[in-house]
C-alpha cells in the first residue's frame, strides 16, 4: 500500500531555549542568557517580524542560517517593539523621521 501527495507544514512556533536579559543599542541587540549569548547586529539584519499573537520578535540576520528571536512577555511587548523601531531608526539615521511619525500618530 502506498500514499502520494504533498505535505505543507503549518506556521512554525518559537521554541524558548534560554532565559536572560536583552540589551539594545543603536547598532545591535545582545541577549545574555544563562546558557549562551546571542547578538543581532543591525548591519547584518535582513528582516524582522513582530508576532502579535505571542509576545516575541523574529530576527533574520545574514550571518546565521536560522531565524532566531527574543520573547519578552505581553507586558513588555509594546515597549520592546517601540525600542527596536527607535533603535533601527537611529541606526538608519532617521531618528527625526521616526519621532515625527510618532507625533503624527498622537495628533490624529
Amino acid at each position: 500500500m502506498g500514499s502520494s501527495g504533498s505535505y505543507t507544514p503549518g506556521p512554525t512556533q518559537p521554541t524558548p531555549i534560554d532565559t536572560g536579559t536583552a540589551m539594545m543599542s543603536a547598532e545591535r541587540i545582545v541577549f545574555r542568557g544563562t546558557k549562551a549569548t546571542r547578538e543581532w547586529r543591525f548591519d547584518k539584519l535582513v528582516g524582522f517580524e513582530h508576532s502579535y499573537d505571542s509576545a516575541w520578535t523574529a530576527l533574520q540576520v545574514s550571518n546565521r542560517q536560522r531565524t532566531s528571536g527574543i520573547g519578552y512577555g505581553a507586558v513588555a511587548a509594546d515597549d520592546f517593539r517601540m525600542r527596536l523601531d527607535l533603535a533601527l531608526a537611529v541606526w538608519r539615521g532617521d531618528r527625526e523621521g521616526y519621532v515625527a511619525a510618532l507625533k503624527a500618530q498622537f495628533h490624529s
